[in-house]
């Protein structure tokens, strides 16, 4: 899924198209905060949940060209590949260069920075990338275009 060293560099993508990288926990780790307040079954569709919504607006936004979902969750890949995204895998290494990625725990960095590098290395690599979490429940197209523009 990383483009090999090997591959020449291409100009990275200009204009309002942007890349999208949403770096997804395993079910089984995602939102583990609340399991004294949800059963575990529960927890599960709620995380599900909440990453259609995120995929729901990023696919659907007007100047979001691609859709890129880091996980090691099978679950959770078949759900984003059916929604439409790309699926990463969260064990890709990154490019060898240095990405700095803060936020989040390590597990969220570490998805961020593989799916930062796919995105600069895609075939037509991408000027504008944004990662954004798996968890914004309800999120609009309008919010997410509104955010990319700002």
């Amino acid at each position: 899924m990383l483009r090999s060293a090997a591959e020449p560099p291409t100009a990275p993508r200009v204009g309002g198209q942007w890349a999208v990288v949403v770096p997804a926990k395993s079910l089984s780790r995602a939102k583990s905060r609340m399991t004294a307040e949800l059963s575990d079954p529960a927890r599960r569709l709620l995380v599900r949940a909440m990453l259609l919504d995120v995929l729901a607006a990023s696919l659907r936004c007007p100047v979001v060209d691609v859709v890129a979902v880091v996980t090691a969750d099978r679950e959770l890949a078949s759900l984003a590949a059916g929604a439409g995204a790309r699926v990463l895998a969260e064990f890709d290494e990154p490019s060898a260069e240095p990405l700095v990625v803060s936020g989040g725990d390590q597990t969220f960095r570490y998805a961020a920075a593989v799916g930062l590098s796919w995105a600069r290395k895609a075939p037509a690599p991408y000027a504008r990338v944004a990662v954004l979490a798996s968890d914004l429940p309800g999120i609009t197209i309008g919010e997410l275009d509104s955010a990319l523009d700002a």
